[in-house]
């Protein structure tokens, strides 16, 4: 069974709640898989079945040491991040975050089999790896792990790059707009000005002829 949840369980890294820092992580997620229900089968003369909430939990590098089983909030207290993370989902209907190992050139086929049959499937989870974690795979798996931090720092770097020149770019807009709407405004209080000082010429033009034609009379 726990073969089958690969996929539909996406795991993460993660310490158990209130454990010391020095205590390895382990490979935990939530999600749901389907039990029979025996009475609804027993109505329905076939099998019937509840998707019920599960948890699984894994460590790195040993595949044979896999705990499966109905969860309960004494295990979502004890995995906050990977439950919120199951929520998220459940919620979104995403498959969880974090690049998949298949997805990156750096690592191999036959590496990233390798770390995906034990319970190591994104960059992410590669990069969190303890020195611990570490002693249960074989070749260069440290190398990759090194690799994988200074590729997700690097683009750490760029998505903070990318962010501040977008935020300049949307400042540069902002005072665009607004450089745009003071010259309009000057523009307006220009033409009023002018206008007022036509009408104040006409007016005086107006009165001198008047004056003329006074003297003239």
């Amino acid at each position: 069974m726990a073969g089958m949840l690969d996929d539909e369980f996406p795991m993460m890294l993660e310490r158990e709640a209130g454990m010391r820092p020095e205590v390895p992580e382990v490979a935990v997620a939530f999600g749901f898989y389907p039990m029979i229900n025996a009475k609804k089968t027993e109505e329905a003369g076939t099998d019937v079945y509840d998707d019920v909430e599960h948890i699984k939990v894994a460590i790195p590098g040993d595949r044979n040491n896999i705990l499966l089983q109905p969860s309960s909030p004494t295990y979502r207290k004890r995995f906050p991040n990977a439950y919120q993370s199951f929520k998220d989902r459940t919620v979104t209907g995403g498959e969880g975050s974090g690049k998949p190992l298949t997805h990156w050139p750096m690592v191999t086929r036959a590496m990233a089999m390798t770390l995906m049959a034990a319970h190591v499937r994104t960059v992410e989870m590669l990069a969190g790896l303890s020195d611990d974690h570490l002693q249960k795979f074989p070749g260069n798996i440290q190398e990759l792990r090194d690799k994988a931090r200074a590729y997700l720092d690097e683009a750490k770097t760029g998505a903070a790059l990318s962010k501040a020149v977008i935020e300049r770019q949307q400042q540069d807009a902002t005072i665009s707009a607004l450089q745009a709407q003071i010259n309009q405004l000057q523009q307006r209080e220009l033409a009023r000005q002018q206008q007022e000082a036509e009408a104040q010429s006409g007016a005086k033009g107006v009165n001198a002829r008047n004056a003329d034609k006074g003297k003239a009379a």
